[in-house]
């Protein structure tokens, strides 16, 4: 399926493994709930959403972005946190990301992205425009 407008970013989770072991027999590790957020232009992780249980033992999400030029590679929740929703903190790597490219690396994803639009427009305006030619040429009205 083609998309129309290709997304920021994409979330990848862990792969489930299958490790044979030494005595003989197979051990199956399930994927975690920490997740990778990667660039869509570049296929690049840019950060990481990682899995926390807080005291109550509800879910809770921590917000880490791999190219901090401080040191500080967390990213601030808001002040009830990201909660159960993975997604907002993914978005806040992003973000953050983001942020730091330079202005000709914004416009050029924004332009990628959009491309497929544009691509349609062009395709229908091209169509419509022939379609006139053919009639003006056959004398169809």
């Amino acid at each position: 399926m083609v998309t129309m407008v290709q997304s920021k970013y994409f979330i990848e989770t862990t792969p489930i493994r299958v490790v044979e072991l030494p005595r003989g027999g197979k051990k199956t590790e399930m994927n975690t709930m920490d997740l990778r957020v990667v660039d869509s232009y570049t296929r690049m992780p840019v950060g990481v959403v990682i899995h926390s249980p807080n005291a109550s033992d509800k879910a809770e999400y921590l917000a880490k972005y791999f190219f901090d030029e401080g040191g500080n590679f967390d990213i601030n929740s808001p002040a009830e946190g990201w909660g159960i929703r993975f997604d907002r903190a993914a978005d806040a790597v992003w973000r953050a990301y983001s942020k730091d490219l330079p202005w000709h690396e914004r416009i050029k994803r924004w332009f990628w992205r959009w491309l497929g639009v544009g691509w349609f427009l062009f395709g229908t305006v091209w169509g419509v425009l022939t379609s006139f030619l053919v009639k003006a040429i056959t004398g169809a009205v």
